[in-house]
């Protein structure tokens, strides 16, 4: 699901960060186009990334309520109709309230009038039968100051018969900054929820308890209380998470006496709701933390950039200087260079081996998880019930939606391991032995031509990262330019079999009514059948991608020395005037360049000091 554009929740160093950013763009544009091009790209970047918060809870807990009065909207979610099995509820920040619904009709979304939201994302109260059963989640946006930074995810009740939603919510919280677990003030914790909680810190850092309906509940702190004793006895890493006691009907008549002019009453009856609390806290522990790390990530990718720069006007300086120990170096460099790409045969041999070894263990895993949910589906079978055989179908779709969410993150964790590993291999010295240790400077040489970088694509980029920054730009560009598109191969595929499938499954198991272990098994069969190749597909891909990555590199970084090198030669030829002139524009760049990296490497300790701080305070 997409996130829209939005600020840095207010960060007390966004201004700073964000004039680093335009200031490095401007002096890198008369040097490298697409060195400043890149640094754009951040800082566009961190206004497209929001802080995901999940909210969570049993069924009747009042998570949609909670979501509209954080909003300020009653009315926006559906509250009195349970959240169909699947679909998630996405509240972002946008310039109106708009609504759009992502189906097998349109994959990439379309609107729909605000008002139609719960005909779309909840069950119908009087059949509790899906009204639209194609829809994966409903996207909603409003132009309210606390999402400028975060979404609002509301997920159906975590109690259900085969446990599908639960797991559904799980591999949600998967790709969330923090879980909003919504509890009720007038009964103690469920054990179902206790066991559910004890996951939740798997994956998830940031976890809020919010109590709601105390307005209706005098013994409420008696029943927080409790429910913290059952957390520390059950699940004791959330022991000391915050709680914040919220009441949605006092919030709205708080409001309601703002409007009449009855300002202290309304403040007050405010304080006691609890609702802005929650606000500042969901401000200052998810959407600050979040825009923490985009500035972090936004910082160090400036100083990178720099520095590559500096050293390639550092190179260019030598070269005006006719340094003969450059030129040897240099050849020394091309000569180790070409032993490491005869050597390409052996990496490639490596690479694919652990490929096939990834296939076996995600394939594992998979079916590990499938007998896990067959086993659970039977034993639902054994006991029976009167919606049994309604709620099987969407029940088996909940869990094995959840199952290929997992795979897909395990793949896309395996292969970011995978790539930075080819990278380290990729820069390693291949010698056997070296006379005379290659200047440090030769590490970090001049990038190739541009014009001819974007003209090779996908392995250009990397051949470029490889010259330019070593193993640590390499792993970066494999895993942003490799490992991003081939998790949406497989994400891509995972989506189109349930958008595509659900409806056929759901009806050749209705017809099946008599034999539902015959429906089981055909659904687990189709299962086994549709992963392994969408699999397959997807590592074949990352592997190709990855196997041309590294011959490009290598033969980019030799195509980098024998240019450099020309340069170099060329530069000895010229006369002594022009020389003195270049080296002193070169040197005026170095200046200016070298003021911006100090002012980006003193951004990026400040920024380190504030993480401190924060795990100081958490």
């Amino acid at each position: 699901m997409t996130h829209p554009a939005h600020g840095n929740g207010g960060h007390r160093l966004a201004a700073p960060t964000a004039q680093l950013l335009a200031d490095t763009a401007g002096a890198l544009d008369p040097i490298d186009t697409a060195a400043a091009g890149r640094v754009r790209d951040e800082a566009a970047r961190l206004r497209h990334v929001a802080a995901g918060v999940v909210v969570v809870g049993e069924k009747k807990r009042g998570k949609s309520s909670l979501i509209n009065a954080l909003v300020d909207e009653p009315d926006l979610l559906p509250v009195d109709a349970d959240v169909a099995t699947c679909v998630h509820l996405a509240v972002s920040h946008g310039p109106q309230r708009q609504a759009r619904v992502v189906d097998l009709a349109a994959p990439q979304g379309r609107p729909i009038p605000p008002e139609d939201i719960a005909a779309y994302a909840a069950l119908d109260p009087a059949t509790q039968q899906h009204r639209h059963p194609d829809v994966s989640h409903v996207e909603v946006s409003l132009p309210r100051p606390l999402l400028d930074g975060l979404v609002l995810v509301d997920t159906p009740g975590i109690g259900s018969l085969l446990a599908g939603h639960a797991e559904v919510t799980l591999a949600a919280l998967d790709r969330a900054d923090a879980a909003l677990v919504v509890v009720h003030a007038g009964m103690e914790l469920a054990a179902s929820e206790v066991a559910f909680l004890a996951r939740v810190t798997d994956r998830v850092r940031a976890v809020l308890f919010v109590l709601t309906q105390i307005d209706k509940y005098p013994a409420w702190e008696r029943i927080r209380d409790r429910d913290r004793e059952l957390l520390a006895a059950h699940a004791p890493q959330l022991a000391d998470a915050a709680w914040f006691p919220v009441s949605g009907h006092l919030h709205q008549l708080a409001a309601s006496l703002q409007a009449e002019g009855a300002h202290e009453d309304a403040a007050r009856l405010r304080a006691t709701a609890g609702i802005e609390q929650l606000r500042q806290a969901l401000r200052d522990r998810v959407a600050g933390r979040a825009a923490h790390l985009r500035l972090s990530a936004a910082v160090d990718a400036a100083l990178t950039e720099l520095r590559e720069v500096i050293t390639a006007q550092e190179l260019a300086q030598h070269a005006l200087r006719h340094d003969p120990e450059l030129a040897v170096a240099l050849r020394r460099e091309r000569d180790r260079l070409k032993t490491v790409t005869e050597q390409g045969a052996q990496w490639r041999r490596k690479l694919r081996q652990r490929f096939k070894e990834l296939e076996t263990e995600l394939n594992l895993e998979f079916n590990r998880g499938l007998n896990d949910l067959s086993a659970t589906a039977s034993a639902a079978i054994v006991a029976g019930g009167q919606n049994l055989l309604d709620e099987l179908p969407e029940q088996l779709i909940a869990g094995a939606q959840a199952l290929w969410a997992t795979v897909d993150t395990r793949l896309r964790d395996a292969v970011a391991a995978i790539a930075a590993d080819a990278a380290s291999h990729l820069s390693a010295d291949a010698t056997t032995s070296e006379a005379i240790a290659v200047p440090q400077r030769i590490e970090n040489l001049p990038r190739p031509d541009r014009a001819e970088a974007a003209a090779i694509g996908l392995a250009g980029v990397v051949e470029y990262a490889m010259g330019s920054a070593g193993v640590g730009a390499l792993a970066a560009t494999l895993l942003t330019g490799i490992v991003a598109p081939v998790t949406t191969v497989v994400a891509g595929l995972g989506a189109a079999y349930f958008l595509q499938h659900r409806r056929k499954l759901r009806d050749r198991m209705v017809r099946e009514r008599a034999a539902a272990n015959r429906h089981l098994n055909l659904f687990i069969t189709e299962m086994k059948t549709e992963f392994p190749p969408a699999l397959k597909t997807a590592l074949r891909v990352v592997s190709d991608r990855m196997e041309l990555a590294g011959e490009q590199t290598l033969t980019g970084r030799r195509r980098e020395l024998e240019e450099a090198l020309a340069a170099l030669e060329r530069a000895a030829r010229a006369e002594t005037a022009r020389l003195d002139a270049d080296r002193a524009a070169i040197q005026a760049r170095l200046d200016a360049l070298g003021e911006l990296a100090q002012r980006a490497a003193d951004l990026d300790d400040e920024l380190a000091k504030d993480e401190e701080d924060h795990r100081d305070g958490v």
